[in-house]
Parts: structure tokens; C-alpha cells; sequence
């Protein structure tokens, strides 16, 4: 694929921002490949790399994070491990804290 490094996987990057402290699950069951899940904090792309805030799906048990947020933008990095890629789902849901 061109553009990609070797090893790389082509990934999107998604922005939300939260006016509030809220907890925010992030699920990616049911992605047709092994998921890397990263959040990121910061008003520019693709923002601060945040502890606790990144992860690895294998098999059936795809990547998957329980966080609290504080207010403000958030950078969620969708990427394929070890260079997978296909077809992935995400479910969101944002409930307070």
C-alpha cells in the first residue's frame, strides 16, 4: 500500500470533544481484524498520547477502553495491528462519570 511503512497499517483518525467530565467506552467487538485503539488528548491533530489510553485487540476479544475524560478534544486513532486492516465497527457510549 502505498504510503505506508513497512509494517504499518492504514488508520483513521477520529475527533470528539466533551464539554463535561464523562466516562466514555470505547468497544470495537465485532471488527473483522486484530484493532489497535488509541485515545489522544489536545486541540491539533493528532494530539497527546494519554496514559492507559491505548489498545490491543487479538481474536474475538477486540480492543476495547473504559475511561473518564476530562472537557476538551480527544483524538480516537483506529489502526490495525501488525499491519491488519478490514472492515471495523466501534460502539461508543459516553455516561457520566
Amino acid at each position: 500500500m502505498a504510503g505506508v511503512p513497512p509494517g504499518g497499517a492504514a488508520d483513521q483518525i477520529l475527533k470528539f470533544t466533551l464539554p463535561t467530565k464523562k466516562r466514555v467506552v470505547f468497544d470495537m467487538q465485532g471488527s473483522a481484524y486484530a484493532t489497535l485503539l488509541d485515545v489522544r488528548r489536545g486541540e491539533t491533530c493528532p494530539g497527546l498520547e494519554m496514559p492507559g489510553a491505548c489498545s490491543v485487540g487479538y481474536d474475538a476479544s477486540r480492543s476495547y477502553l473504559d475511561l473518564t475524560l476530562d472537557p476538551g478534544t480527544y483524538w480516537v486513532q483506529v489502526d490495525g495491528y501488525d499491519g491488519d486492516n478490514g472492515v471495523w465497527f466501534m460502539d461508543v457510549r459516553v455516561v457520566d462519570p
